[in-house]
């Protein structure tokens, strides 16, 4: 099972739908969608995945993780309808509102996190082996704090 950064930018991609996405998560415990993830072809059901807010406005950082149900398939791209992207299907165990309530993204810049480009502009990318036990704890301390 690898570990994957998706991406969320509200500057590019406006969530007309999160009060209606939190409160599924909050009702159901889970919260099912699919979800860009770059060019990567090869994520495979139960890989692990983890959201990230980026843009200009704060708070940055996670706010979501879960589990892919279903790898890539090809649909039209989410702000350009004459271009494909890939998706993958993912079941969400935590969904945090991201305008409140993230691991932050300074807390993300500091060892042993610092070798991860949490500052892509495009998801999918791997997180490293050595660092996801690291992020699971703190993404547990962080979620148990705010969740």
């Amino acid at each position: 099972m690898a570990t994957y950064l998706l991406t969320w930018n509200p500057k590019k991609w406006d969530w007309e739908t999160l009060d209606d996405d939190l409160n599924t998560f909050r009702t159901e415990g889970l919260w099912v969608t699919s979800w860009s993830c770059g060019n990567r072809k090869a994520i495979f059901p139960e890989d692990r995945v983890f959201l990230i807010k980026q843009g200009p406005k704060t708070p940055r950082g996670i706010f979501a993780s879960g589990y892919v149900t279903h790898g890539p398939k090809t649909a039209r791209h989410f702000t350009d309808d004459s271009k494909q992207a890939k998706y993958i299907d993912i079941e969400f165990d935590v969904l945090l509102d991201p305008r409140t309530d993230v691991l932050p993204r300074e807390r993300l810049d500091s060892t042993p996190f610092s070798s991860v480009n949490w500052s892509t502009q495009s998801g999918g990318i791997v997180i490293a082996p050595a660092v996801v036990p690291e992020l699971e704890s703190q993404w547990a301390e962080h979620v148990r704090l705010h969740g």
